[in-house]
């Protein structure tokens, strides 16, 4: 059974028999030690794009009797111009940060195949 550390920075001390994912800094050098979700994120950038647009598409047709009232929607309209994803720098703190940030966590998870999460 595998376990997933994670951590809000690179932490000075770990468990070595533990996967490690930080939360909130980058590594700039390529460890074995430790994962950055942003490191994550960055090495698929056009699959969270989609997979982001997915999600918003979701949540806008959940909440359609808000939005199909108010917004002309066209049916390949792309969700993902509703937000400020489109600005120069995605990555930022805003909303659009933490969703992908999300997206990149269920996405790492399935894939190490963690059965436990300590934080």
């Amino acid at each position: 059974m595998k376990v997933l550390d994670i951590y809000e920075n690179i932490p000075k001390i770990r468990n070595k028999n533990n996967i490690s994912l930080i939360w909130n800094d980058k590594i700039k050098s390529n460890s074995r030690n430790y994962n950055s979700i942003y490191n994550q994120i960055n090495v698929k950038p056009n699959f969270y794009k989609y997979e982001l647009n997915n999600y918003l598409k979701k949540f806008i047709i959940t909440n359609k009797s808000y939005f199909f009232s108010r917004f002309n929607l066209k049916k390949d309209f792309s969700f993902i111009t509703l937000t400020n994803l489109i600005e120069k720098n995605p990555y930022k703190k805003n909303f659009n940060l933490e969703i992908i940030k999300k997206l990149g966590f269920d996405y790492f998870v399935k894939k190490k195949k963690t059965k436990t999460i300590n934080i």
